[in-house]
């Protein structure tokens, strides 16, 4: 997954992608299939981004995904199953 997302050509149509994006300010984003994060990494320097879930069903891609966001406050990669809210 990390090695896709590294790739040149795919980096560069993403960073077009989100460059047209117009995010409203305080932008809450959800990607569902978040693999190891690195979409979600790279929508956190997006302008008007305040916070990015993302979600998977692999637990071990969550684990990497919050290994690699470490330091990166606004990005959140919650344990499979949860539901925001839930007691």
């Amino acid at each position: 997954m990390e090695l896709r997302a590294a790739d040149s050509r795919s980096r560069a149509i993403r960073e077009k992608f989100f460059a047209s994006v117009d995010f409203p300010e305080a932008a809450r984003v959800l990607e569902i299939g978040c693999g190891s994060g690195a979409i979600s990494r790279e929508l956190a320097h997006c302008p008007n981004v305040g916070e990015i879930v993302g979600l998977d069903p692999s637990p071990v891609f969550l684990a990497k995904a919050r290994e690699l966001a470490a330091g990166i406050p606004k990005l959140r990669f919650p344990p499979r199953g949860y539901r925001r809210g839930a007691h």
